[in-house]
């Protein structure tokens, strides 16, 4: 005779826990599965998140760094431009005869435009101003005609 399965019905706590144990210790095992690299990734991603802010403080240094070199660059490139400027400019007194101090006046953008004001400004003075070379050579000749005549006794 074949047998039959009968139905039992789970009357008590412990019954029902011990009819469910075995699939619970399956699913606690499935779990456990799935998260035993958990610690691993959780030390990894720590350590990810600490080499993340080494490397943004290091930006940040950095970025500060390169933004106070490239300030002073352009501090240094506009003196270079103004002692370039100035040089031309002083040239061009020179050359027009004129006090080294105009060169405040010779504005504009290029030494063709300095040298329309130092042309102007010669123009307007007409008299040159003596140059330390020019004014040495023409007080020479004066300073050794004193020098005989004191000699002489006059």
């Amino acid at each position: 005779m074949a047998e039959e399965n009968t139905f039992t019905p789970i009357e008590t706590q412990e019954a029902f826990d011990a009819a469910i144990k075995e699939r619970i210790e399956r699913a606690k095992a499935s779990v456990r599965d799935e998260f035993k690299d958990y610690e691993d990734f959780k030390t990894k991603a720590s350590a990810y998140d600490e080499k993340v802010k080494e490397y943004e403080t290091k930006i940040t240094a950095l970025t500060g760094s390169a933004s106070e070199k490239d300030s002073r660059i352009s501090e240094l490139q506009a003196k270079v431009a103004t002692y370039e400027s100035d040089s031309v400019k002083t040239r061009l007194a020179a050359e027009y005869g004129l006090d080294p101090e105009t060169i405040e006046f010779m504005t504009g953008e290029d030494e063709k435009e300095w040298r329309q004001k130092a042309e102007k400004i010669s123009a307007l003075t007409k008299k040159p101003y003596p140059h330390r070379s020019t004014k040495e050579n023409a007080s020479a000749p004066s300073l050794a005609k004193s020098l005989q005549s004191m000699l002489k006794g006059d």
